[in-house]
């Protein structure tokens, strides 16, 4: 046995040494990091209880949104045309049956099932993101207990299910809140299949059926959530073909066989015609284009589209982008029930306006890109925009309420959420975090990334109004979901900062030595 000098026993430490954190620490340090702490948590406590009360006082409430009332009525005959899915009325006729025979509120019962769905989507998204960060090693979430875990992850949960538009949508009859649980959930698992590498059948069984069913409750979401399988297969196959040949498969089976199903479930209900012009790209692009301009292009029109569309016409269509079915209709019946004048009229519209098409394009795509943003900045605003309207709506039963409310939501956003955020950033930079976990986080932020970038294009390039923030609730919840686990690792970040960023990076869950 080897003897140990005087020097060395001095080192060796006589009793177990505490890792550092702002807990433990004394001074200005310790009582500023654990402020901040308590200020999160008691912000996001103030939103969780107004959303709560909110929610509660509108279970009975039905939003006096257009598209209820045509829910209501595809709901009693299921005979859909091609802007519409038979997924949702199916869902309507069901639950009214329910509400029926347990004798209870037929909304009452609609919102708690349309909550129930965006619950656990929420609950799985988190779970997801959870599972990232401790895989990555951030915080060392691995020590983490099952019950605190649990208890992380219900308080994230409440926090994104009392946003104010999820909590909205939540309790109106429209297909908007189960679409976009099923859009959620489906790229949680996305997720755990492309990044953390879960290929379990079971997994993938479940992912086809959100997919699936996410598309057939909006038929927009097929052009959103393809590409973007599309886009994760092509990447993954340029940068590792050999290893991946079953996560490849399995995520090509996640972008065609929905689309094959949806197809065939789509053309054998999409049989009625309520006498709107059929959707296509023709059509699509007189609505982005066209509007509200067919005034003031009209006489450079060719004779044709002038016989059609009389001035009394184009400046009633200028005035109500709803117009724009009625007048595609006149078009295509005289032109012989083609897109011709259409499509001229199109070209019409981008020779004599692209500028300002454009930038409306380009405005448009930001809104939807940052609905975080977006919605309590117009909201604040009270300029008269399509966010106006949904605002309106949802103050509709209980204005005061739903004014505090607002009110909550943006100073938590304003003055807690994004300042930590910041904070994060700067640490994160400052720090140089090594590349392996980055790029486990940076894969997921990609797919949330791509997700919104063609959820935006697509409604942004599919009218002239202005953005509506309805459309863009897919970029409002995941964008505020990445927000909130940055938030999280930020926090604790200051609180333990030897369990998230250290000063040689991040932490990757190994235990510093010492020497």
């Amino acid at each position: 046995m080897s003897e140990v000098g005087p020097q060395a026993l001095d080192q060796l430490p006589t009793k177990a040494e505490k890792p550092y954190s702002a807990l433990t620490a004394v001074g200005p340090w310790r009582l500023w990091a654990v402020g901040v702490g308590a200020g999160f948590a008691l912000a996001i406590a103030a939103q969780v209880v107004t959303g709560a009360m909110w929610w509660v006082a509108n279970l009975n409430a039905i939003p006096a949104y257009g598209d209820t009332s045509e829910y209501l009525g595809l709901a009693r005959t299921l005979r859909v045309d091609a802007y519409r899915t038979v997924l949702y009325p199916l869902v309507l006729r069901t639950t009214h049956a329910a509400a029926v025979r347990l004798h209870l509120a037929f909304p009452f019962l609609l919102y708690l099932l349309q909550t129930a769905a965006a619950v656990a989507a929420i609950y799985y998204l988190v779970s997801t993101l959870w599972r990232v960060t401790a895989t990555i090693g951030w915080l060392r979430l691995s020590a983490v207990g099952p019950r605190q875990r649990r208890l992380v992850q219900a308080a994230a949960t409440l926090t994104l299910l009392t946003t104010p538009l999820i909590a909205h949508f939540s309790t109106t009859i429209l297909s908007d809140s189960l679409a976009l649980s099923l859009l959620v959930a489906a790229v949680a698992g996305v997720i755990r299949i492309a990044v953390l590498g879960d290929e379990s059948v079971g997994l993938l069984v479940v992912n086809l059926f959100l997919i699936t069913g996410a598309e057939l409750m909006r038929p927009e979401k097929i052009y959103v959530v393809a590409p973007l399988l599309g886009a994760i297969v092509l990447v993954l196959a340029i940068k590792k073909r050999k290893p991946l040949l079953r996560l490849l498969a399995s995520l090509a089976c996640l972008t065609l066989l929905p689309v094959v199903a949806v197809g065939a479930i789509n053309h054998a209900t999409q049989t009625a015609n309520y006498g709107r012009p059929p959707l296509s790209l023709s059509t699509t692009l007189f609505g982005w284009t066209v509007w509200p301009r067919l005034a003031e292009i009209r006489p450079v029109l060719p004779a044709d589209v002038r016989n059609a569309v009389s001035e009394a016409d184009a400046n009633a269509f200028d005035n109500s982008v709803n117009s724009a079915g009625p007048i595609i209709v006149q078009l295509r019946a005289a032109g012989g029930g083609t897109d011709r004048l259409v499509n001229e009229t199109t070209v019409a519209a981008l020779k004599c306006c692209w500028p300002a098409i454009g930038l409306r394009t380009a405005i448009n795509f930001m809104k939807y890109s940052v609905a975080p943003i977006t919605f309590p900045v117009e909201w604040y605003s009270g300029v008269q925009t399509p966010t106006a309207w949904t605002s309106s709506r949802m103050a509709q039963a209980h204005p005061l309420l739903t004014r505090i409310y607002l009110w909550v939501a943006l100073i938590v956003l304003g003055l807690v959420e994004l300042p930590l955020l910041g904070v994060l950033l700067v640490r994160a930079v400052s720090q140089h975090p090594p590349g392996v976990p980055r790029r486990a986080a940076t894969a997921v932020v990609a797919i949330i990334a791509g997700l919104v970038t063609l959820n935006a294009g697509l409604f942004a390039t599919s009218s002239g109004q202005d953005a509506n923030i309805r459309y863009a609730l897919p970029s409002y919840l995941l964008l505020g979901a990445c927000l909130l686990w940055a938030d999280l690792v930020a926090a604790s970040s200051l609180l333990l900062p030897d369990r998230s960023i250290s000063s040689h990076g991040w932490d990757q869950g190994v235990e510093r030595k010492h020497s």
